[in-house]
């Protein structure tokens, strides 16, 4: 089910709805040089409170998973459905030499997904026979999905493109890591990183100018063991890690620019992320504080679009499906887009 919904992400995450703007707040105090590629770790000391184990979307963590309501934080794995009060850490202690990365989607944005609640998830008859044809017509149908330009986007949190300008605008690096393949599929051409990172800056979220003399890298470094599906991609501060571990992607990353920040706070919305980054980064020596993000669990995604919107993607998503799996002519619908 899961991998199912990762397609569904996929295809769903290249739609530009929303335009938003926001003010950017500078940061008071002099920066420091830029000494990014500094490989000492911190040696700031951060008090230490009492780890609380939990089970986390059904499994239990082999390492303590802390709540942040309790500050000063250390380094671990941490869980939080605030945003501002995951950043504020950053905000109130990183600068030039850290690092803040950014999972995507349910981090950042989320989408309508109709056919996913009413159908997939539900394993509806209709489902069913689409997932039994051929890879072509499936692939047909998420084209469609693709193309449609009624389905909006929105934010996670409304104040994470101000947020996120803090931190840059006080100097603190900011990228973010997708599992998403730089490719749905070579036949259909098209190009997905710079659709991803348009889709964002219509948001008004931005990451190109964390390296701006880095903007494209295709991870041809990286060992062939670790590539699951089609090589990660690196897109003007976006990591497409393509399904290989996000940890494999962000270490390779560092070696190919010669960098070691000295702290790391990671975001994403899969515990499993957050616990592996952390782990792997801390063999590196990195400090890293890493957070599994919850909203998702506390504000069902279907909520943040009205059930006319819902309902009105519904049926057309259905009226495609059911004439494309009775071989009739689709093309009259994909005109109307």
């Amino acid at each position: 089910m899961e991998k199912i919904r990762k397609i569904f992400i996929f295809f769903l995450s290249f739609l530009i709805m929303i335009q938003v703007t926001w003010s950017v707040e500078g940061r008071k105090g002099d920066k420091k040089p830029s000494i990014y590629a500094s490989t000492t770790p911190s040696s700031k000391k951060i008090l230490s409170q009492q780890p609380t184990r939990q089970k986390l979307n059904g499994v239990s963590s082999t390492i303590p998973l802390y709540s942040i309501s309790q500050l000063p934080i250390k380094p671990g794995v941490h869980e939080s459905d605030n945003i501002e009060a995951i950043l504020s850490y950053a905000l109130e202690n990183f600068d030039n030499q850290d690092l803040v990365i950014f999972d995507v989607d349910e981090v950042l944005i989320t989408g309508l997904d109709p056919y996913y609640f009413e159908h997939c998830l539900k394993k509806s008859a209709l489902h069913n026979h689409l997932f039994s044809q051929n890879e072509d017509t499936i692939d047909q149908f998420f084209l469609y999905m693709f193309l449609s330009k009624s389905r909006p986007w929105t934010y996670m949190d409304n104040r994470l493109p101000e947020l996120i300008k803090k931190l840059q605008s006080q100097g603190i690096p900011c990228i973010a890591n997708t599992a998403l393949n730089p490719t749905i599929n070579p036949v259909l051409n098209i190009d997905v990183p710079t659709l991803r990172v348009n889709m964002l800056r219509s948001l008004d979220i931005d990451f190109a100018k964390t390296f701006p003399h880095f903007l494209s890298w295709d991870f041809n470094t990286l060992d062939l063991t670790h590539i699951l599906k089609e090589r990660p991609l690196f897109k003007e501060g976006i990591i497409f890690s393509s399904e290989t571990p996000k940890y494999i992607t962000t270490l390779e990353l560092f070696k190919k620019m010669g960098i070691k920040p000295r702290r790391v706070l990671f975001i994403d919305d899969h515990y499993d992320n957050a616990r592996l980054m952390y782990e792997r980064l801390s063999l590196e020596g990195l400090e890293c504080y890493s957070f599994c993000y919850s909203k998702k669990k506390t504000k069902p995604l279907r909520s943040y679009f009205t059930e006319e919107a819902f309902n009105r993607e519904l049926k057309k998503l259905e009226i495609f499906l059911e004439r494309l799996l009775n071989k009739g002519n689709v093309e009259e619908l994909f005109s109307k887009l």
